[in-house]
């Protein structure tokens, strides 16, 4: 979310009022990690229609990890769930696939 993405937290404020981030955090996070989280809060809070922390759970790092996953997993899934989509068929990423498995022309 670094780099280009916050350039993109200006414009059009109505529009950002209507997006909702998910910070997805660590406690073995680096510092400097860390402080880019708080710092890219400070950038998109107020802009953002929703902003949220949530953190790993575990107490090993693939437990963690596995935590955050499943999470993901679980939030695509209800979201595709209110928003009456079916999850499973993913031809964009077919799509993709299929193009990047054509030989570039050399």
């Amino acid at each position: 979310m670094n780099h280009n993405e916050l350039v993109g937290w200006r414009y059009p404020a109505d529009a950002l009022q209507k997006i909702g981030v998910l910070l997805l955090r660590d406690k073995g996070d680096h510092p400097q990690v860390q402080r880019r989280f708080e710092l890219t809060k400070e950038i998109i809070s107020g802009k953002a229609g929703a902003l949220h922390e949530v953190w790993s759970e575990g107490e090993s790092l693939l437990a963690r990890v596995m935590s955050l996953i499943y999470l993901g997993d679980y939030v695509s899934l209800y979201l595709s769930y209110l928003n009456r989509a079916d999850p499973t068929p993913v031809e964009v990423i077919d799509y993709l696939k299929s193009q990047l498995s054509v030989a570039e022309p050399v």
